[in-house]
């Protein structure tokens, strides 16, 4: 075969030999000579005419390139030969690259890229650590504590430093500040509340950003006497306006506000948080005072309160200024911000400041080329276990397909020894056959990328369930592709090399005579790949099965309140400040409203939906009692209405419920009432009655003043339930009266809670139209969402597991058959002296079960070793589980019997007159 144009420069040449000899032949006949002796004569002084050929040839293009088309076409004509087997190697190979690939496309999104903005290399990210002694206060993002040495680290920094930081330019160009990302309730009536942020008006300047539409915010616009506005992501613009642009210059009406839609972010661009999170609206620093009560709590008097630590900052490095230069330049300015601020905290007592003298901060200076970390650092080790994963299944594959060819070479004996015998070198014929498993490679390759497309669905599934907030969308694009050429390059070389070196090994006289060995085997090379792929399975099995044990141990986890026939939803709402005070009122009737609807047993609310992972966590301060080195003095602090636990059939186990007069007397200001949890009441009263003792709640871990008038008694103490996800320990939990804030619904039903959404909506709209229901689910699941994450991996790595236990029955079934064929002289001299078909049937049953039990142990010996890296990721069940591995076992053996047991039945069914004239 020849493609069209070499075709026709070939066909030009050989007219061209032609004319020359043509024109040869009639001068000799013009001077004399016969027709007969000028033809010899023409031809003898042109020369070897097929040796031209060549030599024109290689002058066109370079003779590799020639040598490289001879072998394409060849093999291209040989694997149309054999389209079973073609087929088949080119499935597994899209397969196993296809998963490769789809994987990658989310770990280069999540992982290795940078963010698209100008220089990102330039970027650098502030963080501090500290002592326990914390000098700020309201930290959002919050404070990360080192079990080990008790350093507390956080990204957050207050105004003051962050105004400070901008005064100093030495060594950093900008210096631009942002907030986590947070929702307002009822933005323009939208009951999902769009994800807002607040940025520094230098923001989009600092990263080198330009609109996608309009214009994005500068400093002018971040002044307290600024016209409200706010810049849309790209995203929340085709979702919400479908890329119109008229968008620019619409009203977006927040928490009463009005702002003024000014620009769009890059489509690629989703800000500088953690990965995947994109806000879809942005806002200014000085907004905050405009959303008040709506908006995150520290940020609406961060400029007058300085002892608030609420945003995170980034800075441009100037060429030629190293990290160690900018510390230096800022830590003075750092140190004197944070201490003025605590210093002007009227929270600090004079008393205080002499019992909790503060620990200075550090500054640190790390990489922002990629924004937040902290997310990335999550998924990084669940990634790359998932890359071993589909790593191994692709090694399965490549061995699997190994083996096949193998197989196939032994066919194409003859055709080699043939080739040999006219004088090819054996470097040559590995050349071809190399050409011809890359040429597989290739094509499963470009059918893996098509089942990439779809497969990256499931691991972007997966990842989304690890992050929820998640907006990331990875393509397949240059580096992707470049990626999956590289992985088809290393297999076809991986899955070619020993099939090439192996069908190149032969004895010619007796390839000639198309005649093979009797007796042992020969490959002892398809024996090791079969045991290598037992190995690997058993280690892929062996994972899936801890990983399906921790999710069948989550889904049977009690979480101590009756989940059954629950239904949540949050309250949003877009009332004026002369409306928020009739909040507790419009409360009370929309609880009335939903009771009085069919199918409602109960109502109640509470602050935050339980487990969400969503509850503030105060420091606590007990009287006498005396904290352990590495103990966490955190607590976990939810409001709930009296009725809160009847609901949720939560029962009290000593002294008494919340009433109404307790929530009554908070808004007073004290006394202050609380119910706790068993899990509270045994670490801190295990010796005493819990009832009538008090403790305090502190913005420090190691404040130990609390006023008297703000203690907090304890009433009541209930059972222990889970509240922030069910793999999590109890923490210890008190519980409030309500206040005003955040409001999650809790209702009871006696029919499906689904089916009461309709009738909710249309009630909560008839007492105020400024209230909007939103999020519904229920409680189950709601809980299956805090083990979705394990729920996803155990699917995936199922799914991996079972495709190797598929390949690994096929190339049993391929090594077997083939060494039956191949030992086909062999069974027939036993069974002519004698031997029975039960003996030949276990002979080739014993061989089978030994290359089992070798790849078996050291697929166990890999994984004893390996779990060690996923035990984190486990619940309830040991990482050396021996359910696990006896079922894992079991499989392999199953598959091993049923693969090895038709080879085996053939085996007995030879003719011994047929097979002693075999050869």
């Amino acid at each position: 075969m020849k493609f069209p144009f070499w075709r026709r420069r070939d066909e030009e040449l050989s007219e061209e030999l032609d004319n020359h000899l043509q024109m040869a032949v009639r001068e000799r006949i013009e001077r004399g000579e016969s027709v007969e002796d000028a033809n010899a004569a023409a031809k003898r002084d042109l020369g070897n005419a097929g040796l031209i050929k060549e030599v024109t040839r290689a002058m066109w293009f370079p003779m590799w390139l020639e040598r490289l088309k001879q072998d394409v076409t060849y093999g291209f004509r040989v694997l149309r030969k054999s389209p079973g087997f073609t087929t088949i190697a080119v499935l597994s190979l899209a397969l196993g690259i296809g998963a490769n690939t789809a994987l990658f496309s989310v770990a280069d999104e999540v992982l290795l890229k940078s963010l698209p903005v100008k220089n990102p290399d330039q970027l650098a990210l502030f963080s501090w650590t500290s002592g326990e002694r914390l000098m700020g206060d309201g930290f959002w993002p919050g404070v990360n504590v080192n079990q080990n040495t008790g350093a507390h680290t956080s990204r957050s920094f207050s105004y003051l430093s962050f105004s400070q930081f901008r005064s100093h330019t030495k060594t950093v160009s900008d210096v631009f500040a942002f907030s986590s990302m947070f929702r307002v309730n009822g933005i323009d009536d939208d009951p999902e509340s769009p994800s807002v942020q607040m940025v520094s008006g230098n923001y989009y300047e600092g990263l080198g950003v330009t609109a996608a539409a309009g214009r994005l915010m500068t400093d002018e616009d971040d002044r307290d006497s600024s016209t409200p506005v706010i810049v849309i992501s790209h995203r929340y613009w085709e979702k919400g306006f479908g890329r119109n642009p008229l968008a620019i210059g619409k009203t977006v009406t927040m928490a009463g506000t009005i702002f003024t839609i000014i620009g769009v972010t890059p489509g690629r661009f989703a800000g500088t948080l953690e990965v995947g999170d994109c806000p879809d609206m942005t806002i200014a620093l000085s907004m905050g005072s405009r959303i008040g009560y709506f908006g995150p709590k520290f940020t609406n008097t961060m400029k007058q309160e300085p002892w608030v630590w609420p945003l995170m900052v980034m800075a441009r490095v100037r060429p030629g200024s190293s990290y160690d230069e900018v510390k230096s330049e800022l830590q003075d300015s750092f140190s004197a911000s944070s201490l003025q601020g605590w210093t002007s905290n009227p929270g600090n007592s004079a008393e205080e400041r002499v019992a909790n003298l503060p620990d200075s901060p550090r500054l640190q200076i790390t990489l922002g080329s990629q924004g937040l970390m902290e997310s990335r650092r999550e998924l990084s080790g669940l990634v790359k276990i998932m890359m071993i994963i589909v790593g191994i299944v692709l090694l399965i594959v490549c061995s699997n397909l190994a083996n096949l060819l193998l197989a196939r070479s032994a066919a194409r004996g003859k055709e080699i020894a043939v080739r040999m015998a006219m004088g090819a070198r054996r470097g040559r014929l590995i050349r071809q056959l190399l050409t011809e498993s890359l040429m597989l490679s290739l094509m499963g390759a470009s059918l893996g990328a098509l089942f990439a497309l779809w497969g990256k669905g499931l691991f972007l599934a997966w990842i989304n369930r690890v992050s929820p907030s998640s907006v990331i969308d990875p393509t397949i694009d240059l580096r992707v592709l470049g990626f999956t050429v590289a992985v088809s390059a290393i297999t076809g070389i991986l899955v070619g090399l020993a099939p090439a070196l192996r069908s190149t090994q032969i004895d010619l006289t007796e390839a000639m005579k198309g005649g093979t060995r009797s007796g042992r085997p020969r490959s002892v090379i398809g024996k090791s790949l079969l045991t290598a792929q037992v190995a690997m399975s058993i280690f892929l099995l062996t994972g899936a099965g801890l990983f399906i044990r921790t999710l069948i141990n989550l889904q049977k986890t009690e979480v101590g309140f009756n989940t059954g026939n629950l239904l949540l939803f949050r309250m949003a709402t877009q009332i004026n400040r002369e409306e928020r005070k009739r909040l507790p009122d419009m409360y009370q009737q929309v609880c009335d409203r939903i009771q009085a609807i069919p199918g409602v047993v109960a109502v109640t609310n509470s602050q935050w939906p339980l487990l969400t992972g969503d509850m503030p966590m105060p420091y606590i301060w007990v009287p006498g009692h005396t904290r352990q080195p590495g103990e966490n003095p955190t607590l976990f602090e939810q409001s709930v209405w009296p009725n809160f636990f009847d609901t949720m059939g939560i029962p009290i186990v000593m002294g008494r419920n919340l009433t109404v007069q307790d929530g009554q007397d908070w808004r007073a200001s004290g006394p202050y009432r609380a119910v706790v949890n068993e899990t509270f009441a045994r670490k801190y009263f295990s010796a005493v009655n819990p009832i009538g003792q008090r403790f305090g709640m502190t913005g420090s871990p190691v404040e130990t003043f609390v006023r008297d008038s703000e203690m907090i008694e304890i009433v009541g103490v209930v059972r222990d339930s889970k509240f922030m996800s069910v793999r999590e320990d109890i923490p210890p939990t008190a519980f409030l009266p309500f206040q005003l804030g955040q409001v999650t619904y809790e209702i009871r039903t006696s029919v499906n809670p689904m089916s009461l959404e309709k009738p909710i909506r249309e009630a909560v709209a008839q007492i105020n139209p400024h209230l909007i229901p939103a999020q519904f689910r229920s409680q189950n699941d709601q809980a299956e969402m805090t083990y979705s994450k394990e729920r996803h991996f155990a699917f995936l790595s199922s799914l991996f597991g079972l495709l190797a236990l598929v390949l690994v029955c096929i190339g049993l079934f391929g090594l077997l058959s083939y060494n039956v064929a191949n030992r086909t002289q062999e069974i027939g001299v036993r069974m002519a002296l004698g031997a029975q078909r039960s003996e030949i049937m276990s002979m080739v049953m014993r061989e089978t079960l030994w290359l089992i039990s070798i790849g078996i142990a050291i697929g166990l010996g890999a994984s004893f070793l390996a779990t060690r890296w996923i035990e984190s990721l486990l619940y309830g069940v040991s990482r050396n589980d021996p359910v696990t591995i006896l079922i894992a076992i079991s499989s392999m053996v199953l598959v091993a019997t049923v693969a090895g047991f038709l080879p085996a039945r053939r085996a007995t069914r030879v003719d011994p007159m047929v097979a002693l004239r075999y050869e």
